[in-house]
């Protein structure tokens, strides 16, 4: 069975000290990250857990943008917001066991709303990033009519 195209991702990670550390991939600024507070972290960094989840929030909007434009939604404005709970699975193991987008939509018309509503039954599977995880995000989104204002291409 033929796979398809493949890209490939680097990044680095260096100790900094502590619980901290910094994560640099080329062409791109660095990230000094943590331990959260609850695992002994000193906060005021992102955390890995935090940078997953972001990871996949992201993926969710550049997934919509992707395929909003190919569907000629006329995106008016995009925003989300991201929970995950963290906890103990079924066999013990500590892993995220719900991650929640809620992505709050406005288009400039009914057509966009009626194709924005339509991709967000089916984003999960979409984005990969999401797809990838044990748990798939489960998306939240509210899609609004604001046909007074002017449209930008969703991609």
């Amino acid at each position: 069975m033929s796979q398809g195209k493949t890209f490939e991702y680097q990044t680095n990670v260096k100790w900094t000290g502590a619980l901290s550390g910094e994560l640099s991939s080329s062409g791109v600024s660095s990230i000094p990250f943590g331990a959260p507070v609850e695992f002994g972290g000193t906060g005021g960094q992102w955390s890995p857990e935090q940078m997953l989840l972001a990871s996949a929030e992201a993926c969710i909007l550049m997934t919509f943008l992707a395929y909003g434009g190919r569907r000629g939604v006329k995106l008016v404005a995009y925003g989300s917001s991201a929970k995950a709970t963290l906890g103990r699975d079924t066999d013990g193991v500590m892993r995220f066991t719900s991650i929640v987008i809620q992505p709050v939509v406005r288009v400039a018309d009914e057509d966009s709303a009626t194709a924005a509503r339509e991709l967000f039954a089916g984003i999960s599977r979409k984005c990969f990033v999401g797809s990838s995880l044990l748990h798939e995000p489960r998306i939240e989104a509210t899609v609004e009519v604001e046909p007074s204002a002017g449209p930008v291409s969703a991609g």
